[in-house]
């Protein structure tokens, strides 16, 4: 798929099939992942848990959903894959080097499932209620200073993604000759 094509196809995804994403393919957005831009090339920043298992999944959104009710019932729109991307506490104190580092390797993810025919969801809500919430924190085994930043929910859309109409007016701009 051609970058522009893949572009305008992305789109948030919020109803997914219950068929699990290929080895192949999660393989293919890991990769995705690792060619995102990471503040001053510190991969060790960063880490991502990849969570598939149906009951973890089940417990992370019951979880969201009680903290947070206006997210609904299903947080991560039962998507068979979550990829969790955590940060170092220590560069979000000093700076929102977490979140920039984090978001990038989101969309690395995002337009890579696209490129795939996947859908996919950016999702804060989920990992923000995870860092706290202890239990969960540990069965996902997060490392010592490290902290849920972002999450990106993934699996095959229930209907087909279009490419949609953009332009260059939705986001306001100044130009200086």
């Amino acid at each position: 798929m051609e970058t522009q094509v893949t572009l305008l196809k992305r789109q948030s995804c919020r109803s997914f099939t219950k068929e699990q994403i290929s080895d192949e393919e999660l393989n293919i957005l890991l990769q995705a992942a690792n060619a995102a831009p990471v503040s001053m090339g510190n991969y060790d920043d960063v880490e991502l848990c990849i969570i598939q298992n149906k009951e973890m999944i089940a417990e992370i959104e019951q979880t969201v959903a009680s903290v947070m009710p206006v997210m609904g019932e299903h947080p991560a729109y039962e998507a068979p894959t979550i990829i969790l991307i955590n940060g170092k506490k220590e560069n979000a104190e000093q700076a929102p080097l977490a979140w920039c580092n984090a978001s990038c390797i989101a969309e690395n993810i995002m337009l890579s499932a696209t490129d795939l025919g996947l859908g996919s969801v950016y999702l804060y809500a989920v990992p923000f209620v995870l860092s706290q919430v202890s239990s969960i924190y540990q069965k996902l085994s997060i490392k010592d200073g490290f902290f849920p930043v972002v999450a990106v929910a993934i699996g095959n859309p229930q209907q087909e993604m279009n490419i949609r109409e953009t332009s260059t007016d939705k986001i306001k701009k100044k130009i200086f000759l």
